[in-house]
């Protein structure tokens, strides 16, 4: 999930976290939405163990929650699996991604490059 500078919340699926978020940081990814965006911050990461299709049923449910459902979800990341199941959907073991951890990955030479593009990364 990436918090946009409108303060809207981005929900999607990708296989790989920091591929895709410097490919959204750099404007180059197929989501038309996050392109108008010039601030991002990686705001929620959930690993879903199963199949592509499983990850895609995730996406496709959060993307359907509200914005307060969503914020829910940011500061009790847990609740997700919860959720899901509560909904009528199957159990998944879905869990949540250390954001400090995947930020590291992230260098310094990354943001002065994506700076230069004019836009900004900032992870929680």
């Amino acid at each position: 999930m990436l918090r946009c500078n409108c303060d809207t919340i981005y929900t999607g699926y990708t296989t790989n976290i920091l591929k895709r978020y410097k490919e959204h940081i750099e404007g180059i990814s197929g989501a038309k939405y996050i392109r108008i965006c010039k601030d991002l911050k990686l705001i929620g990461c959930w690993k879903i163990f199963g199949t592509k299709g499983d990850a895609i049923s995730v996406e496709s449910f959060v993307k359907k929650l509200t914005k307060s459902e969503k914020e829910s979800l940011i500061s009790n990341p847990q609740k997700l699996n919860k959720l899901y199941k509560e909904n009528g959907n199957r159990t998944l073991l879905i869990k949540k991604e250390n954001l400090k951890k995947i930020s590291k990955f992230i260098t310094q030479h990354d943001i002065k490059e994506i700076r230069k593009i004019g836009r900004t990364p900032f992870m929680q």
